[in-house]
């Protein structure tokens, strides 16, 4: 009687935890266009995480969850890249976009400059940061493989070949 009482606690324990959300996959509000030309925009963004390294790449994943997802004003007419998020739930290539051990979402992302210092919420830190996305480049693969777009662009375009926005970037 004891042993199955400890393994119903053992057991509600474990599925809080599996329940908890990891610092990647929260979706803060503090995203802001900055600075945007054809190929690539930079944004303004808050992460979090276990050490400063995870919080900066969270910033990086919050700027692209929310203009795939929620859209950002200035960006995209502050529509969601995503036309309709009944077929993204379905989408292979969308489900495994932050995951696996070369995440994809990466081939999207440009630089990252810290603005100011870490600040820490006991064991979480948290930074502010400006992310250059490379947008032109993830607009397509969206309309590719989740949208059903077809481009008429038949160029092969490497990310990498994409220059930054002309200008410092400043935040307000």
């Amino acid at each position: 009687m004891i042993n199955a009482i400890r393994l119903n606690i053992i057991l509600s324990l474990l599925c809080m935890l599996v329940s908890l959300p990891a610092y990647t996959q929260e979706v803060y509000t503090t995203v802001e266009l900055l600075d945007k030309n054809d190929a690539t925009s930079v944004f303004y963004a808050e992460g979090r995480g276990y050490n400063e390294n995870d919080a900066l790449e969270n910033a990086r994943i919050n700027v692209l969850r929310k203009i795939i997802y929620e859209g950002v004003e200035g960006f995209n007419d502050g529509k969601p890249l995503l036309h309709s998020t009944s077929s993204s739930e379905r989408n292979d290539w969308l489900k495994n976009l932050f995951t696996g051990k070369v995440a994809t979402y990466k081939n999207f992302l440009g630089d990252i400059e810290l603005v100011g210092d870490f600040d820490r919420d006991g064991s979480t830190y948290i930074c502010n940061a400006n992310v250059m996305i490379k947008h032109r480049f993830l607009k397509r693969q969206i309309d590719m493989q989740v949208n059903g777009v077809s481009t008429n662009n038949t160029s092969t375009e490497s990310p990498q070949q994409q220059p930054a926005p002309s200008h410092r970037w400043s935040v307000h």
